[in-house]
């Protein structure tokens, strides 16, 4: 980041305690998104790494600490103000997809512009690119349940990308693909806007290193690899 300007997203100290909980899950951590950052998140299962995306997408409050987005401390935003700030800002890829099972897979991926009216020509032309390049152009018309796990996962990233966001947030986007789709669709993820930030969870330490910079989730605490 140059001149002082706020990063497009960050955590500032952020603890996160489940009720119930003997201890936090995030034990202050601090994680601030840059313009073309490309981050990968590693750590063991039940380390905080969905925990970690929750928070960054805005799904989720922390127990203590700040989510900022472009320097706004977004605490007192009530869920409709966030759900805008969210569908404005952020792309997520979701572990399980998280797809509607009434629609086709085209569908799936014009939703982020259904809360903006019905999608034209020009969004239904660039889902059908963002598909195109995932391999799934003959599987537009299908709904999830006429596609295997991996298809309904790149369809679930090209919702992700629908609307080119500034921040790209993927939890484990390659776990149900086999190597050469996962490749391709890693390369999707870096090809995002050179403006947006992208940070993935993943499990695959070959994925991560071809992400970019990679951060380890430890003891409630992100820090270098």
């Amino acid at each position: 980041m140059s001149g002082g300007a706020a990063p497009l997203l960050a955590l500032r100290g952020v603890h996160k305690r489940y009720d119930g909980a003997d201890e936090d899950v995030l034990a202050g951590v601090d994680l601030a998104l840059a313009p073309g950052d490309r981050i990968a998140v590693v750590g063991p299962s039940g380390s905080g790494k969905s925990t970690l995306l929750f928070l960054l997408g805005l799904l989720d409050q922390p127990t203590a600490g700040t989510v900022e987005v472009d320097g706004r401390d977004v605490a007192g935003l009530d869920d409709a103000a966030r759900s805008a700030l969210r569908r404005e800002h952020v792309g997520l890829v979701f572990q399980d997809h998280h797809l509607l099972p009434q629609a086709t897979a085209l569908d799936n991926v014009l939703l982020p512009w259904l809360a903006d009216g019905r999608p034209g020509p020009a969004q239904v032309e660039r889902a059908r690119a963002l598909l195109a390049r995932l391999g799934l152009a003959d599987r537009a018309d299908h709904r999830p349940d006429e596609l295997s796990t991996g298809q309904r996962q790149r369809v679930a990233v090209a919702r992700a990308l629908a609307r080119s966001p500034r921040v790209v947030l993927a939890d484990e986007p390659t776990g149900a693909l086999d190597r050469a789709r996962a490749h391709d669709l890693v390369e999707l993820l870096l090809d995002a806007p050179g403006e947006a930030a992208v940070v993935v969870v993943t499990h695959d330490l070959e994925v991560a290193r071809r992400v970019g910079r990679v951060l380890v989730l430890r003891d409630g605490r992100l820090e270098p690899s």
